[in-house]
């Protein structure tokens, strides 16, 4: 009978210690879960401002008044003979880089 009643409290203490264990494990596994649900609502978060951020670009770049200000750049650009030669040189040696690629 003494022993028996031995055997009970050890698998008593076992039980408690397992459950401790368990506790323990399990609010680490909520602590892990929740991190990994703010980050997801991070990604989706930023996501949505840069899909917002493309399209104010797409947006603006689609105006009359960007198109305006490309023109006059390019038309800036042919007044400087260096920059235009530069271009140029830059713009033909790509096509020559892209001619030979496809041989």
């Amino acid at each position: 009978m003494d022993r028996d009643d031995e055997e009970v409290s050890i698998l008593h203490a076992e039980v408690a210690a397992l459950t401790r264990l368990l506790a323990h494990r399990d609010k680490a596994l909520q602590l892990r879960e929740a991190r990994i649900r703010d980050l997801r609502q991070t990604v989706l978060l930023e996501n949505q401002k840069r899909e917002a951020a493309v399209a104010a670009t797409a947006s603006l770049k689609a105006g009359r008044t960007y198109k305006v200000a490309r023109r006059a750049a390019q038309a800036a650009a042919l007044r400087d003979p260096k920059r235009l030669a530069r271009t140029a040189v830059t713009k033909a040696d790509a096509g020559i880089r892209a001619y030979r690629r496809m041989r």
